[in-house]
This record gives structure tokens, C-alpha cells and sequence, in this order.
């Protein structure tokens, strides 16, 4: 995606302006990042040299400016003139914008460009961009909304929070007239208490679990990209976000510190913006002695022997109470004199606090277990933490995955849950005590496996901002998806785009027990035990069905580092392979990308490509390289790709020998050959990122040297087939040629009168190559029929045909080309159905074709009015009261309604309403015409009206 929600909602700010009421927008539908991403603020490196311009681009992404959208854009500062500017991008010029320019307290409006909304003939060029000088320093927002939305006029957008969903431009910022603020440096390090949680105005030292070590907390705020010590590893689970690192120092180090050591906060991309924290380690000569004693808690179980004593034992011995209806367990701190606070995950402890050797109790009741989830995971964790020293903790886990039922472990009664489905199962219990939790709306069948992903390898991506792995774009509910590749112990959550109504269950395995489940927000989560886990998706309503909706699916891992950052190029100098994030620093000597990943292959082209170009592959990606046979010595051959010079391909003569020719792949890239052999063509962006992409690609081949080639009939079903000719001359006839096969031969069709037809002779006409997409891609053989409109919907159906259907709809006319109404494939099963509005009198081309370039076969077309009823359809009217009408839905006014009443033979012409008031019994039908005769729709047949009674309803008292 181009935009990332930031936050949703301002104040509602209103001013008055010459005696008349205008007001701002400073709400918006949706809040973006895109301007921090891109740098924050523009801004002069020295306060002298030129502005950078702040210009995220939305090119690539084909998505512009929305109305009813903000951009938050930090490291304004105050007096300074900034421009913010949409006047160029994607849709540019769709609709004229407000643009209301709010400062970092939510309530000040710096600038507004909308009082001029109510009768305005303002254009776009007027309004497109905005200059304003900053009232305050921190964090502006831009707000953009269509002109009036607010104010007064309001043609497409209602309302400030009413999104417009229409691209127009790119939203940048660049320094206004005049205006060269300086860059600010918004670094800010800190101490961490890492017991609390908290930020410390004092270092706070930490002896870690074995005493060799001490370890400094630190806090990174802002924008630091590199953290280091003088004398000491840094260990950072993750940056450039706010989190916590730490520095360790052992004996050797700290004696290499010399009492004092500095860490030191770095901004790669201003040098000059750094902090530094300095570490006091006069005190400490010696890491063992400075930690020896300072932390030795250590909990641990206690028994009860035959005599009623407490003693010492290795494992939890749990015991029931006299009443049977508790678990008890025993345990103490083992150590110095400090003192422990408790804490339980169930259950209730005796004491509040523990010191040497003392006792605690933990008491747990059925309720207790029934809280507990289902299955392993039934555990209560005890936690000890130092009430003088909170860095000092411990803790322990005791299991009561044995124990279901309390009464029956304690040797009670036999009552208890007897449902095996159920997470308190007691296989002991007799009698049920109607206890019995069934595991929530968890769907355990794993059916139905789609999409497969492998587990993301980093907690955030490059901009710092968490990384969320699309597992798969098109899941529907009711299938599971598979996730690879995830590493034991580290905690990885699960979500969907729909995060309201989907749910989610993960399993360890296809045919075992649910490990985690709940609503698919980001909030069921695991701690890795396998390498690969399976994510059920349904809905949220427990119904545990299939949708035939697409969801996308997505895995972050929550544990896992920062991506290391490096350079990411293959092919440069200082390439990094553990490198996840590019730094900028890559040294290219040789532009030419290896051979990685083999994808498509086809035999040189004949001839020269005078009538077709010779395609590789339609799904090579950035990263591959096709395979090319049958080169011909003394030829010349040339290659390129759709994308044309926004790709790069090299060309070898052996897969790891050294490449002939590279250059952008716009077909200028031309090798002779030498030599029989086989060429490879390496296809990448043309930034020479040298990368994997997954976006599709057309690859091509030509022969410049090559002869012209022979034309002819290339169709083998025409009877005039030539199978020398390589570019078809349109000439085919015959045979067994579909006759509607070209656009110029289409078939007219009746409404709903059904045809048949098969598409295994046909052609892709030059009619529908034209087209190339129509809501759908023109790709397969077809066959061409005409219909005429008549200004009420109709609906073509390919539905119950014997292969993969698509069906397009056009007007304009074969010669000079036809333009799309609409395609449709798979709204039925595999099959096509498509439904349009007509315009009487209009003449609409039906392409009936397959999915891809060899689906066809036999298939039945039928074209429907809605408004025309079936044979034989009556509708029963035993009461109409006086004055009342009957009404034919879907016709509109300007038709010519004649009603008949079949009894009596009497007809009365309604024209300009398709309201009917009959004044006797009978059965009425009714013929729909238009007003010169040309359309005649209904009649006897069909629509029949049956009138048994017409009563005076005006005493009804109704």
C-alpha cells in the first residue's frame, strides 16, 4: 500500500469571514504518513544551502491524492514558509481541493484555501496548491477535502469525513518563497529502568543471571539509525523505533573504560546529530564482586510429610483441602533476606509476600480452571519480584494440563464434565454437573489449504515501522493458509483485512488441536514451538463456512530483531547477504544481474516479427530469466519487455559464463549470434537492485535480420488453413469456422431466447485484440453477437457452459473500433454473467470467449430483460380496491402500457405512467410498446394481472 493510517479525527474549527459563515475542515476520513516517510518536513541542510522537497511517490502505486484525506508531516518550524503543492501526480485535475493547513496544537488553521467555495468558478489550478508560514513548531497537518464540502458547494463530496474516492495528484511540500529553515536534529537518549518500565534521570547498573556482566538500560527516542559504546557490545532488539537496548560490560571492559564510557546516538543521515549518554563505572573494579549477592532469589516447591512438616521438594507436589474442593500448593523463596511480592496467574495466594525460607500458598478452585484456556497451555505462572530491587525476579510454572475435574482428583465425587469435545473433559466423571466449556468458535478441520508464506524475519521493515507479511491476498474463509520458516521461540501474531468479521484458529499440525484462536485483529498470537503452523480463516460468526469473498492474510513477528541494514545489490561491490534493509551506500562496478531463477523459455522467432511479437512468458518477474532455443548463426536478435525502459536485461550465452549485452529493456538491447546456441535473458528493475519482485511482466523476442514472414490463413479449422503462413491475412474461411467468429459477422440475438455455440475454431479477432482489457483481459478465442437495446437492464449469461467463460460487452462498431460497457468472468462457478443498462435503440456487441489463451468449447448464451416476466407467470390479485392500480416495476414512463382485460376483450392505452386502475374483474395483461412502435415488449403470453374482486375500501377504516 501507498498510505499507512496514522490516526483518524481533529477538532472542528468554524470562522467568520466578511459577514458571511465559512468554516474549515479539520476532520478527515483518513490520516497518512506518506510526507514522514518521504523525510518530514523540507528543509536546508546548513540554513544556506538549497531546500530538499518532501515528495513521496504515489507513480508506481497508480494511486493519487482522496478527498477527505490528511498528512501529518513532522519537524516543522516556526516562522518558516513551507508550499504544499498537488498540482501534478496520478488523476491530477479531477476535482478542485480545500486544502486547510492545522498546526501542532489541533486548533490553530495557519491557512485555508475554501472561502470561495458557494458559486465559485475557482479551477483547479487555482486551488492545487497552498503557501503558509508555520505559526508553531512540531507536527503539521495538511487536510484535503473537495472544494465546498464544508462551505457551500458540494458536488461530489458530502461532508468532511465523507471520503472522495477519486485520484487527483501527489502531495508534496517544498519550501516556500524565501525560506530556508534548517534541519532539525531530534535526537534524544535516554536511561531506562528496566524494572519499571520507565525512563531515569540516572543510570541504573544490572547484574545479569551468571554475575559476569553488568548491563547498562538505555531508551532511544527520535530518529537515531546507529547505537554504539566506546568499550561495550550494544544489544538492540530494534531500531531506528523508541525501544530499549542494552550495554554490556565485563571485567576486561570496564577496565578498558577506565571508570567513564560513552554511548553514543547517531543519525546516518545528518552526521552532525548525535547524543551521547555517559556510563559512571568508577565504583565497579571487579564484575563478580559488585554483583555477588545483589539478586538470589530462588523459588522453589515445598511437601508435606507423613508428619504434617514442610519439606524441600524438586517438584510441585499439589495437595486438596479437606473439603475437596481446592488444590493447594506449597512454595518458598529460597535466598537472602529481601523480600518478594507475589503475583498468580490464577487462583489465590496466602500471603503477599515471601522472604527467607518463608512459606506462600497458592489455592486454586474448579473456577479457577475452568478460567484457565483449554489443552496444554492449562498452566499458572507465579512470579516473584523484589520489593527492594524490582530488576531482581523469578518465577515459576506448575502444568494442570492431568487435572480437570478438582472433585475427582481430590478423590471425590465422580461428577464432572463428561463431554470428550469439551477443554474440562473428565474422563473419570460418571455423572455430568453440567460444567462442561466448550473451546470457543474455533473451526478444527483443517479442508480447504490456500496461500503460503513464509514467516517474516524481522519485527519492523525499513522505515521502522512494523513489518506485516501478506501470507496471501485472496483467502477466502472457510480455507487455511500455511506459514513457513518460523523461528522456535519467537512470538509471531496472525490477522486479515477484515478484522471484525473473521476469525482466526492456528494449528501445529493438519490433524491436531487448536493452539490459539480468537478475532483476526492482530490479537491471537504464538510463541513458536514448530517451524511451520496452519492459520484457519472464517467468520466471525462462528458458522465455520466458506465465504466466496477474498480476505487477505498477514504474520509479524513481534519478537524477532530489527532488519539489518546494509547494502541489499547482489551485484555491487560491498554486498551485504544478511542485509534486509538498503542503506544507500551500495558501490555497482558491473551492471549486469546473474543468472538466479530460471522462467520461460521459447524458441527463436522464424521470421522477422512482422505480425506478431514472439512472447518468452507473461509471468516472468523481476529476478528471472527466460530461456531462448534455436538461435540461428549470422542472425540478429533483440529483446525487451512490456514495462519497456523501466526494466533491465542482460543477455548470456551461458548460464555462468559473462554476459553479451545489457541495457534497458525497451528492445534496444540487440545480440548477433555466433554461433548455434541458446540464449538467456535476465529480466530486473532497472534501478539494478538486481532483486526478487513479484509483479508479472510480458517478456519478447524479435529477429531483425530474420525474413518477412509468410501470411495466410493460420486458422487449421478454416478450410483455406495454410500451415506456412505465420501472420494470419484474415482470409480464413470455410472449414469449420465458427460463422460469428469476426466482429463484423456477429450473430443478432433475441431477448431471452437462448443460442449455443462452441469457440474450439474461433479466433482473437482484431476487434478484441484492440481492446486488449475490459474489466477483465481479452485473451481467448471467441465468438461475436449483436443485440439491440431498449433502455431497461439486460443480463448475458454464459452460466451451465461446458468450459472457463468470459463475456464482454461493447458498443461502437466494428470498423472504427468498440468501446467497453463491461466484462465478466467467473460469477458463476467458472462460467460468465454479466448485466448492463441499455439505451433504446442502441446496438450492443456480446463477446463470448475462455479464460486464457486455449480455454473454449460448447456454450449456451441468453440475454434477459429483467422487467419482461417468464411464460406462464401470474400474478393473483384477489382484492383490488377502487381506485387502486396495478404497476408493471422496471418500466419507466415514457413507454405506451396497453391493458387487456381477456374476459371481456375491453383494452384501455395508458401512456406516460405504467399505473393501471382497472374498474372490473377479470384477467389483465398488458403489452409495453414505445411510442413509434419499434418495441414491443409482454403481451397475452405472459405477465398476466388475475382481478377477482374490487371492493369500495373507504370504510375499511384502513
Amino acid at each position: 500500500m501507498k498510505k499507512i493510517v496514522h490516526f483518524l479525527g481533529f477538532l472542528v474549527l468554524c470562522c467568520f469571514t466578511s459577514g458571511q459563515l465559512y468554516s474549515q475542515c479539520i476532520t478527515a476520513e483518513n490520516t497518512y504518513v506518506d510526507l514522514n516517510s518521504a523525510g518530514g518536513a523540507p528543509c536546508s541542510a546548513d540554513g544556506v544551502a538549497a531546500c530538499s522537497t518532501t515528495d513521496p511517490d504515489y507513480t508506481a502505486s497508480g494511486i493519487g491524492v482522496y478527498g477527505s484525506e490528511a498528512y501529518v508531516m513532522d519537524g516543522v518550524v516556526a516562522g518558516a514558509s513551507y508550499t504544499f503543492d498537488m498540482c501534478s501526480g496520478v488523476g491530477v485535475g479531477a476535482w478542485i481541493p480545500e486544502v486547510t493547513i492545522l498546526a501542532p496544537d489541533g486548533s490553530t488553521v495557519d491557512a485555508w484555501n475554501g472561502e470561495a467555495a458557494t458559486g465559485s468558478v475557482l479551477t483547479f489550478a487555482d486551488q492545487c496548491s497552498l503557501t503558509w508560514t508555520a505559526s508553531q513548531s512540531g507536527t503539521y497537518t495538511i487536510i484535503i477535502n473537495e472544494l465546498g464540502t464544508f462551505a457551500g458547494d458540494a458536488p461530489s463530496q458530502v461532508g468532511c469525513n465523507a471520503t472522495l474516492a477519486i485520484d487527483n495528484g501527489n502531495p508534496t511540500v517544498s519550501c516556500g518563497p524565501g525560506s530556508l529553515p534548517t534541519c532539525a536534529c531530534l535526537l534524544a537518549a535516554d536511561w531506562v529502568d528496566a524494572g519499571a518500565g520507565t525512563t531515569s534521570p540516572e543510570q541504573i547498573l544490572l547484574c545479569n543471571a551468571t554475575n559476569d556482566t553488568i548491563l547498562v538500560a538505555i531508551g532511544v527516542i527520535g530518529t537515531a539509525t546507529a547505537v554504539s559504546a566506546d568499550n561495550a557490545l550494544v544489544l538492540t532488539p530494534g531500531l531506528p523505533s523508541s525501544t530499549i537496548g542494552f550495554v554490556a560490560y565485563t571485567d576486561a571492559e570496564i577496565a578498558a573504560a577506565g571508570g567513564t564510557d560513552n554511548i553514543i546516538f547517531a543519525d546516518s543521515s545528518d552526521l552532525s546529530c548525535t547524543d551521547t549518554l555517559v556510563v559512571d563505572l568508577s565504583a565497579v573494579t571487579d564484575v563478580a564482586t559488585f554483583c555477588a549477592g545483589t539478586c538470589n532469589v530462588g523459588p522453589t516447591w515445598v511437601d508435606i510429610d507423613a508428619g504434617g512438616a514442610p519439606i524441600i521438594s524438586p517438584n510441585p507436589v499439589p495437595f486438596c483441602s479437606a473439603t475437596a474442593d481446592t488444590i493447594t500448593l506449597l512454595f518458598a523463596a529460597l535466598g537472602d533476606d529481601t523480600e518478594y511480592n507475589l503475583t498468580a496467574s490464577a487462583g489465590t495466594l496466602g500471603a503477599a509476600t515471601v522472604a527467607n525460607a518463608s512459606v506462600a500458598t497458592l489455592a486454586l478452585t474448579q473456577a479457577d480452571f475452568d478460567a484457565l484456556p483449554c489443552g496444554d497451555t492449562l498452566e499458572v505462572t507465579i512470579g516473584m519480584i523484589g520489593v527492594n530491587d524490582p530488576n531482581c525476579n523469578d518465577s515459576l510454572v506448575v502444568s494442570f494440563a492431568g487435572i480437570v475435574n478438582i472433585g475427582t482428583a481430590c478423590g471425590g465425587t465422580t461428577d464432572g464434565c463428561t463431554d470428550p469435545t469439551a477443554c474440562n473433559f473428565d474422563p473419570l466423571a460418571s455423572t455430568d454437573d453440567g460444567s462442561c466449556i466448550v473451546a470457543g468458535t474455533a473451526c478444527p478441520t483443517l479442508d480447504d489449504p490456500f496461500g503460503e508464506a513464509d514467516a517474516p524475519v524481522a519485527s519492523v521493515d525499513c522505515d521502522g515501522n512494523p513489518e506485516l507479511t501478506s501470507i496471501d491476498d485472496c483467502n477466502f474463509a472457510g480455507e487455511y493458509a500455511t506459514i513457513n520458516n518460523l523461528v522456535i521461540g519467537e512470538t509471531y501474531c496472525f490477522s486479515t483485512d477484515d478484522t471484525t468479521d473473521n476469525y482466526l484458529t492456528m494449528y501445529e499440525d493438519v490433524l491436531g488441536a487448536a493452539i490459539a484462536e480468537g478475532p483476526a485483529d492482530g490479537s491471537v498470537c504464538i510463541v513458536a514451538a514448530t517451524t511451520t503452523v496452519f492459520m484457519q480463516i472464517n467468520l466471525n460468526d462462528g458458522a465455520c463456512g466458506t465465504a466466496a469473498s477474498c480476505i487477505e492474510s498477514f504474520v509479524s513477528c513481534t519478537s524477532c530483531p530489527a532488519p539489518i541494514v546494509g547494502c541489499t545489490n547482489p551485484v555491487a561491490d560491498n554486498y551485504d547477504p544478511a542485509a534486509l534493509c538498503d542503506d544507500g551506500g551500495c558501490v555497482v562496478t558491473n551492471t549486469a544481474c546473474p543468472l538466479d531463477f530460471s522462467f520461460g523459455s521459447t524458441s527463436t522467432p522464424p521470421t522477422e516479427s512482422g505480425c506478431v511479437v514472439e512472447i518468452i512468458s507473461t509471468i516472468t518477474w523481476a529476478g528471472d530469466y527466460n530461456t531462448i532455443t534455436n538461435v540461428v548463426p549470422g542472425e540478429t536478435y533483440c529483446f525487451g519487455t512490456e514495462n519497456g525502459a523501466s526494466d533491465y536485461v542482460t543477455i548470456y550465452d551461458d548460464v555462468a559464463g559473462a554476459p553479451l549485452a545489457d541495457g534497458p529493456a525497451d528492445g534496444s538491447v540487440c545480440v548477433t549470434a555466433t554461433a548455434t546456441a541458446t540464449f538467456y535473458m535476465q529480466v530486473n528493475l532497472n534501478d539494478m537492485a538486481c532483486g526478487e519482485e513479484s509483479v508479472s511482466r510480458d517478456t519478447y523476442i524479435t529477429c531483425q535480420s530474420c525474413p518477412a514472414p509468410t501470411t495466410g490463413c493460420t486458422n487449421p479449422c478454416a478450410g483455406n488453413y495454410d500451415p506456412a503462413a505465420v501472420c494470419d491475412d484474415g482470409s480464413c474461411a470455410g472449414g469449420s469456422l465458427a460463422p460469428n467468429d469476426l466482429c463484423e459477422n456477429a450473430t443478432p440475438l433475441a431477448l431471452n431466447t437462448p443460442v449455443s455455440g462452441n469457440t474450439d475454431c474461433s479466433t482473437l479477432d482484431a476487434a478484441a485484440a484492440a481492446v486488449g482489457t475490459c474489466n477483465t483481459p481479452l485473451t481467448g478465442v471467441g465468438n461475436w453477437y449483436t443485440i439491440e437495446g431498449n433502455g431497461f437492464d439486460y443480463t448475458a449469461s454464459l452460466c451451465g457452459s461446458a468450459f472457463d467463460t468470459k463475456i464482454h460487452v461493447f458498443t461502437g462498431d466494428c470498423t472504427s473500433g468498440v468501446v467497453c460497457v463491461d466484462g465478466n468472468d467467473d460469477e458463476c462457478g467458472l462460467q460468465s454473467e454479466i448485466s448492463f443498462p441499455t439505451a433504446a435503440g442502441t446496438t450492443y456487441y456480446i463477446y463470448v470467449s475462455g479464460f486464457g489463451t486455449t480455454a473454449s468449447g460448447d456454450y449456451t448464451l441468453n440475454v434477459s430483460d429483467a422487467c419482461v416476466l417468464a411464460d406462464g407467470d401470474c400474478l393473483p390479485i384477489e382484492r383490488v380496491c377502487m381506485g387502486n392500480a396495478l404497476y408493471v416495476p422496471c418500466f419507466n414512463d415514457a413507454y405506451v402500457f396497453t391493458w387487456t382485460n381477456a374476459d371481456t376483450g375491453a383494452s384501455t392505452v395508458v401512456t406516460g405512467t405504467a399505473y393501471f386502475s382497472p374498474t372490473e374483474t377479470g384477467t389483465y395483461y398488458v403489452e409495453i410498446s414505445d411510442a413509434a412502435g419499434t418495441f414491443v415488449a409482454n403481451g397475452q403470453a405472459c405477465s398476466t394481472f388475475q382481478v377477482d374482486e374490487i371492493i369500495d375500501c373507504t370504510g375499511c377504516g384502513e
